[in-house]
């Protein structure tokens, strides 16, 4: 991702409801490699060394839109900071408790999808 992908992106990232995006700054995201940018959702991919996995940053209104992206994508993949109502959708459809968020006002899971 380049400097001015990300000043593209980021004013977009308030238009949706759901985001792992909120706090992102361009130093976190050089290597990262943009998979969608459109008026449904921003999805963001990259290799997560620490954890071993590849790692999905996202921006949607509609959830599904990140478990259809962390399914197309090779196993496993973590997503961050998923909203505690969602979380019943994601661990619905194969993802499972990666870890969980809660520092004052973000509060979200880490769920892993390994099911490819």
């Amino acid at each position: 991702m380049t400097r001015q992908n990300f000043v593209e992106i980021k004013p977009k990232i308030g238009q949706f409801q759901y985001t792992s995006l909120s706090y992102a700054v361009f130093e976190d995201l050089p290597t990262y490699e943009i998979l969608r940018n459109n008026g449904e959702a921003i999805l963001i991919r990259c290799e997560n060394p620490g954890a071993l996995m590849r790692e999905l940053h996202f921006a949607v209104n509609d959830p599904q839109l990140v478990i259809e992206a962390a399914a197309a994508l090779p196993a496993p993949v973590l997503v961050t900071f998923v909203p505690t109502e969602h979380k019943r959708l994601f661990l619905e459809n194969g993802f499972e408790v990666y870890g969980e968020m809660q520092d004052y006002w973000v509060e979200g899971f880490w769920l892993r999808y390994e099911q490819n």
